[in-house]
C-alpha cells in the first residue's frame, strides 16, 4: 500500500533527520525549508498531514501557517514550552503542539491521531456540479479552494479556454463567510479604450465604497467579490493601473471586497501579492468522466426532451482517449450532439460526432506514448481512422467509400492491407 505523505516545513537538519528516522519507515516525508516552497508543493499536491517547526529562521511557524492555511491537520513543533504560544496556535487551528527535543514515540502517536485530512465540506450550487468527482486531481483542487476561501486574499484564477471560471467564483462566494453578498462580474475588454476606462473606475469606486454610517444598505446589496475577466486582453498600462489600484486600496474603501482576476495562461505575469488557483483541465481528471457523463446526459436529455441515460463501453473508450483541447465546453458539445443523435436511451459510437481531427488527436497521443516511428504512427492512424469509421458507418464498404469519396476497390484494398 502506498505510504501517506507528510509535508515537513523544517530548516534544521538535525530535527529533519530525527523526524525522518522516526517516521520514514511508515510515511513519505517531503521536506521544504520555507514558505514559498511549501506553498508551491501544496498548490499541486495534497499531503495527509503538515508538520511545521515554529523556530524557522526566516519566518516563525505560526506566520507560515497563517499564510498557507493547509486544508489538512497541522502539527507544530517548538523549542519553547510557552503556554500562551500553544494556546495561540490552537486557536488558529493547529491540531497539536509538540515541544522539542522530540520524543519519537509521542510524535508517532500524535501523527497517527492527525494523519487523516479534514473533510471537504461545501455548500454545492448547481452551476458548479462539474467540480464533483473522485479523482486525486479534483480533490486536490477542492482542497485548494477550501484554503483559498479561508485566506480570502485577492486571487488570480487560472483556467484554460473552455473552462467556466465564473462558476468557480460563484462557488467560492457561496461558501465564504460573506455568502449573502453579491458577485459582480466585469469583462475588462468592454472597458478597454481611453473613452470608456473612466466608466470602469467609477464602477469600481462605487462597488468598494464603504457604506455611510446611516446607510440602510443590506448585506445582499453589498459586493462580496469583483470578478475581472480578460485582463490578459487589455493593454499593459491598463493592467498595471488595475493591479496597482487594488494593491494600494485607500483607507476609506471596503477592504473586505475581494477581487478575482480570471486568466487562461499560468505564465501570465501577475503581482506576487495575489493568491493563485489553477482550475484542472479535463484531460487531467479522466477518472471523473463517468460522473461527468451522467451529469451532462441528464442535463441534455432534459433540454432536448429525450431519455438518454447510458454510454456503451466502446463509446466510453473513445471518449476517454481524447484530450479535449476545448476542455469542458468541448466535452459538453460532444455529449449534447450525441444525445441529439441517439435513437434510444444509449449512446453508442455511431452517436459521437467523430471527425478527422478528433481521430488524429487520439492517434497522435497514442503514437507519442508508444515512441513509434513515423511510418508506424501513420499506419496506426489509418487503422484507427478506418476502424472507427467502419464501426460508426457500419461494415458496408460501399457506403463507407461513398462517405470518404474514394473508389470502393481502393478502400477495400487498403482495409485488407491494414489488417494483414
Amino acid at each position: 500500500m502506498k505510504k501517506k505523505t507528510i509535508l515537513l516545513i523544517e530548516d534544521n537538519p538535525k530535527v529533519e533527520h530525527s523526524i525522518k528516522e522516526g517516521l520514514g519507515a511508515e510515511y513519505d516525508i517531503v521536506v521544504t525549508d520555507n514558505l514559498k516552497k511549501a506553498a508551491s508543493f501544496l498548490a499541486h499536491s495534497l499531503p495527509a498531514l503538515v508538520v511545521i517547526d515554529f523556530d524557522l529562521k526566516g519566518q516563525d511557524g505560526l506566520q507560515v501557517y497563517k499564510e498557507l492555511q493547509p486544508p489538512v491537520n497541522v502539527i507544530m513543533l517548538s523549542s519553547s514550552g510557552s503556554i500562551p504560544l500553544a494556546v495561540s496556535a490552537t486557536k488558529l487551528g493547529i491540531a497539536d503542539f509538540l515541544r522539542k527535543p522530540l520524543h519519537i514515540n509521542q510524535l508517532k502517536d500524535v501523527v497517527e491521531k492527525n494523519i487523516h485530512s479534514k473533510p471537504l465540506l461545501f455548500f454545492w450550487i448547481k452551476q458548479a456540479a462539474w467540480l464533483c468527482g473522485e479523482s486525486k486531481t479534483i480533490k486536490t483542487f477542492l482542497s485548494g479552494v477550501q484554503a483559498d476561501i479561508k485566506n480570502n486574499k485577492d486571487l488570480l484564477l487560472i483556467g484554460e479556454k473552455g473552462i467556466d471560471k465564473a462558476s468557480i467564483i460563484d462557488f467560492i462566494q457561496a461558501n465564504s463567510a460573506k455568502r449573502q453578498r453579491k458577485v459582480v462580474k466585469i469583462d475588462l475588454e468592454s472597458f478597454h479604450g481611453d473613452s470608456v476606462e473612466p466608466y470602469f473606475w467609477s464602477t469600481i469606486q462605487e462597488l468598494i465604497a464603504l457604506p455611510a454610517g446611516n446607510s440602510i444598505k443590506s448585506e445582499a446589496d453589498r459586493c462580496g467579490i469583483i470578478y475581472l475577466e480578460n485582463i490578459e486582453r487589455v493593454g499593459q498600462h491598463f493592467q498595471l493601473a488595475i493591479f496597482n489600484y487594488f494593491a494600494r486600496r485607500k483607507a476609506n474603501t471596503d477592504k473586505s471586497v475581494r477581487v478575482v482576476f480570471g486568466v487562461e495562461r499560468e505564465s501570465f505575469d501577475a503581482p506576487e501579492n495575489l493568491a493563485r488557483l489553477v482550475i484542472p483541465p479535463l484531460r487531467t481528471r479522466k477518472e471523473d468522466l463517468p460522473y461527468l457523463l451522467n451529469l451532462y446526459l441528464a442535463h441534455y436529455s432534459a433540454e432536448l426532451n429525450k431519455k438518454v441515460s447510458a454510454v456503451t463501453a466502446e463509446a466510453l473508450e473513445v471518449l476517454a482517449a481524447y484530450d479535449y483541447p476545448g476542455n469542458y465546453l468541448e466535452f459538453c458539445g460532444i455529449i449534447r450532439a450525441a444525445v441529439l443523435q441517439a435513437e434510444n436511451n444509449i449512446i453508442d459510437l455511431a452517436c459521437l460526432p467523430i471527425n478527422y481531427d478528433f481521430i488524429q488527436k487520439i492517434s497522435l497521443k497514442k503514437a507519442s506514448s508508444q515512441n513509434l516511428t513515423l511510418e508506424k504512427a501513420r499506419r496506426n492512424f489509418e487503422k484507427d481512422f478506418y476502424g472507427l469509421l467502419t464501426r460508426k458507418q457500419g461494415v458496408d464498404v460501399a457506403l463507407l467509400a461513398r462517405f470518404l469519396d474514394m473508389p470502393k476497390n481502393t478502400l477495400a484494398s487498403r482495409l485488407k492491407d491494414l489488417t494483414d
